[in-house]
């Protein structure tokens, strides 16, 4: 269920975009744009992880490798953005989607445990700040 949904709101999206890196920005200003309740539920993926990996070794690695998706689909984003003139060229892609995926599961979890959507947005947007930063041209 969480593998599909990711597809379809991330994944694909960074995959079919012409400019790749503005698409992961707009992605995250609409996890931004979400409501009180989402927050008080939390990232799906983030929680079957912190629950369920060291119970269910299997169920773990295919949690792990709905998350090393996520990192590649940004990776791949991000490589395509540099190869277009929108990544400084010195940014290591891999490293970035890797601060990228934890920072944004971080976020959420960060909200959620404080149940507070405020602190999502803020969080959000610092992260956003960050990706800027990789830019040529922020």
């Amino acid at each position: 269920v969480i593998g599909p949904r990711l597809e379809k709101v991330i994944f694909q999206p960074l995959r079919e975009s012409a400019q790749p890196v503005h698409t992961l920005l707009e992605i995250l200003a609409q996890k931004a744009a979400t409501t009180e309740e989402k927050v008080k539920l939390g990232c799906p993926l983030n929680n079957l992880m912190q629950e369920m990996s060291s119970l269910d070794v299997e169920f773990g690695k295919h949690l792990c490798g709905i998350l090393n998706t996520w990192r590649d689909a940004i990776t791949a984003a991000l490589e395509t953005s540099k190869s277009q003139g929108d990544v400084r060229p010195e940014i290591n892609c891999v490293a970035a989607a890797l601060f990228i995926v934890a920072s944004w599961e971080g976020c959420v979890g960060t909200a959620k445990s404080l149940q507070s959507l405020e602190t999502l947005r803020l969080c959000i947007e610092q992260l956003r700040s960050y990706i800027k930063g990789l830019l040529v041209k922020p």
